[in-house]
């Protein structure tokens, strides 16, 4: 490994648009430092794939040695089953915006995304000078990049010999890693641009989102206020607006052109920042105190993959346990720390998967390794109870090659809503909504489908209207021609359990230690909302067409399909 970029080899070389790829460190640690969250994937006692989201760090020392540090409950399950030199594949990704081509083959999503590949590393004196120094450190680190700059400075520290104690650390020492970013605009073949009536009735360009940072709410018991606001707090959304331009033009050889790939940026109004609060303005109102930063918005994607196995019915891991609105609890599904914040209730798991605006896949490789791939995707229930995962892309690459009959996957999806701010770091939280589903690939077969290729397009269907907006797959080139069909796998993962897990505070929890005038008048305690916004269509410049209503609809649609069904509710500290 060189100082600045990591040696490719079997774990982290890019195969599929080898442009997008990025290894040097610099691109790789800002990708994970910026996302609200991390995806940890690891292996099970029993062998089988789980990814948990969690808030992380990642730090490079003088030895030239880089590490990501995680933590939770000691007694968690997370913690007490990743010993030393346990794998673990860890994902960050950020989500730019959708790319909308003539053909739903050439959709796409603008993202950023690092995957990175190491072991538990424990602390220990063989390494660490100071073992209680080495892991103080670790949970300063993920305090501050979790939350802003200097958290955890203006929080109440040292924590307690009682919050070490229930808190556990892991250290994840980097083996490999890389990073994937794409920054396309819409792309079509030869055939279709040729296509002078289909240009004339199919709308193409990028629908941006963007992430943004709400007004700090005060906690009821927060003292600080005015000129007392500390400067983490008051320059949050500033903080916020840079942390989210990570890597952005990370990988400059990726082609230009106007059907090609490269950056490009939008500028984001006045009017229309003003109009995002007017009750005039289609999108919905975020927040009446909320101000979006009126700065560009870079557009920089990350490769999403997508995958296709064609199967014989595999056995299921278990025997599947549903009521019509309720996910049964197993093995699988169970929840082990704060039981009241889950749920099993299929209308809300659902809901989450499709709030997110990716969900990340884990699997375990041949060689026994975790990996966690963000990917788009679609769930259905079918009308005999079956409920399924559909994802797509190459049929040609390689986590088809890596998944044999039966092989069991992990699916997370996560939205985070805001970021809790309490008197101590261990108090610290986020509001977020998560849904973990478990099962195996299921082929499509002439034994469960009665029309395998039908059940393939509306797989594909389901996919293009819920990754994009609704009525996309109607409103493009149909159907897709034998070539694309060929050349696209459609995946189908047959849910054997699933769970969602609501977490959304709406005051930061205080212990008697710190319920005094002394302390409160030193920290500020509160809520930092997050939000992700669909901004105005950009049309591409080959685009000849007006605007047509499902574009013109996205961002009310995709608020309602974040913020509407899957919206958290008020819980107790």
């Amino acid at each position: 490994m060189a100082e600045t970029h990591y040696d490719q080899n079997d774990l982290n070389t890019v195969k599929r648009y080898k442009h997008r790829a990025a290894y040097d460190r610099k691109t790789i640690f800002e990708i994970a430092r910026a996302a609200p969250v991390l995806h940890c994937a690891f292996v099970s006692d029993d062998g089988l794939p789980q990814c948990i989201p969690m808030v992380g760090a990642v730090e490079e020392v003088k030895d030239g040695e880089a590490f990501v540090y995680l933590h939770g409950s000691s007694v968690s399950r997370f913690i007490k089953g990743n010993g030393e030199d346990a794998p673990m594949c860890i994902t960050a990704t950020l989500v730019d915006g959708f790319i909308l081509s003539l053909t739903p083959y050439s959709h796409d999503v603008q993202y950023r995304t690092a995957i990175i590949h190491g072991r538990v590393f424990p602390f220990d004196e063989s390494y660490d000078k100071d073992v209680e120094a080495a892991k103080m450190n670790a949970l300063r680190l993920i305090t501050n990049s979790a939350i802003c700059d200097d958290r955890w400075e203006n929080s109440r520290v040292p924590p307690t010999k009682t919050e070490m104690t229930a808190t556990g650390i892991l250290r994840i020492r980097i083996d490999t890693a890389s990073a994937k970013c794409n920054a396309a605009t819409p792309s079509d073949n030869a055939t279709d641009m040729a296509n002078e009536d289909l240009k004339k009735r199919v709308w193409t360009g990028v629908l941006p989102l963007k992430t943004v940072a709400g007004q700090p709410e005060p906690s009821e018991y927060n003292l600080l206020e005015g000129s007392s606001i500390p400067a983490h707090v008051r320059d949050f959304q500033q903080t916020w607006e840079k942390r989210m331009q990570a890597a952005v033009g990370a990988v400059p050889n990726q082609p230009t052109g106007a059907t090609g790939f490269g950056p490009i940026r939008y500028d984001f109004p006045d009017e229309r920042a003003q109009a995002l609060t007017s009750e005039s303005d289609p999108t919905p109102v975020i927040r009446d105190q909320w101000d979006p930063p009126q700065t560009p918005l870079s557009l920089s994607s990350s490769y999403i993959s997508h995958h296709f196995l064609y199967y014989h019915p595999p056995a299921p891991l278990f025997a599947i346990a549903m009521s019509e609105t309720h996910f049964e609890k197993n093995s699988l599904n169970k929840f082990g720390r704060h039981p009241e914040r889950g749920t099993f209730d299929k209308a809300k798991v659902f809901s989450i998967f499709r709030a997110a605006t990716v969900v990340h896949a884990s699997f375990v490789s041949p060689d026994g390794l975790p990996q966690c791939i963000p990917m788009v995707g679609a769930i259905e229930e079918k009308p005999d109870g079956e409920v399924f995962v559909y994802f797509h892309g190459s049929s040609a690459g390689r986590f088809s090659k890596m998944n044999e009959p039966g092989n069991p996957m992990c699916i997370t999806a996560t939205v985070v809503d805001g970021l809790v701010m309490a008197v101590t770091s261990f108090n610290h939280s986020a509001q977020y909504r998560t849904a973990i589903l478990h099962g195996t690939v299921y082929p499509f077969d002439e034994s469960y489908d009665d029309d395998i290729e039908a059940e393939k397009l509306h797989a594909l269907a389901l996919m293009t209207d819920g990754a994009t907006c609704e009525t996309r797959w109607d409103n493009t080139r149909l159907p897709p021609t034998s070539a694309e069909l060929t050349a696209t796998g459609v995946v189908r993962v047959r849910i054997e359990g699933a769970a969602a897990k609501i977490n959304a505070p709406q005051q930061p929890g205080v212990d008697k230690i710190d319920d005094n005038p002394e302390t409160l008048n030193k920290v500020w305690t509160g809520v930092i909302p997050l939000r992700t916004v669909a901004m105005p269509p950009v049309p591409s410049d080959r685009n000849t067409i007006e605007m047509p209503e499902h574009i013109k609809n996205f961002a009310a649609n995709f608020e309602k399909r974040v913020y509407g069904g899957a919206a958290p509710v008020n819980q107790a500290a």
